[in-house]
């Protein structure tokens, strides 16, 4: 149940305004989705990367690129029950890497959820988890080619990668994107 979901908010943030515009959400509200787009979803524990107080930020790089990549294998692994669900998915390739364990992360970390350190140190991990995913794709683009449907100058112009940082967008438009 995701509640309140605003699609032109979700549509103006997203990569794919440009080719596949967000109509709905999944069954959990986690990834809006177009028509006939599969949810591939996977999840980090971020408790797992606690390390004598501090974040093991080189361990949650790997892993960040790790997770992409099996997502990324996933997709052609997948058999899908619907032609609509498959040529959807393999033109977009679309990924959702979550996390859990983030209570105990900070706990172990000494972070008080709701705090101004707090806030400033979810900042600081989500910003490094999604441009470690953005670099891991891209990289996985240069091997594998981008997604079918990517054109860099309107993937560029969503309002999620206008705000990402210059290295992720410079990556993106010489490598083009994986997922």
């Amino acid at each position: 149940e995701p509640g309140l979901w605003f699609a032109e908010r979700a549509n103006k943030a997203s990569n794919s305004h440009y080719f596949a515009p967000l109509v709905s959400t999944n069954p959990c509200g986690e990834q809006p989705l177009p028509g006939w787009a599969v949810c591939n979803l996977g999840a980090i524990n971020l408790a797992r990367f606690a390390l004598d107080g501090e974040v093991d930020w080189d361990t949650l790089r790997r892993t960040v690129r790790h997770a992409v990549r099996f997502l990324d294998d996933v997709i052609d692994a997948t058999p899908y029950f619907f032609e609509e669900n498959r040529a959807q998915q393999l033109a977009e390739r679309r990924i959702g890497l979550g996390t859990m364990g983030l209570a105990d992360l900070m706990i172990r970390c000494r972070m008080r959820y709701g705090s101004p350190e707090g806030n400033a140190f979810l900042d600081r991990l989500y910003r490094f988890i999604a441009v470690e995913a953005y670099l891991a794709s891209a990289d996985i683009a240069a091997e594998k080619g981008a997604f079918a449907m990517f054109a860099p100058e309107p993937y560029l112009a969503s309002g999620f990668m206008r705000g990402m940082p210059e290295a992720v967008r410079r990556a993106v438009a010489e490598k083009g994107v994986r997922n």
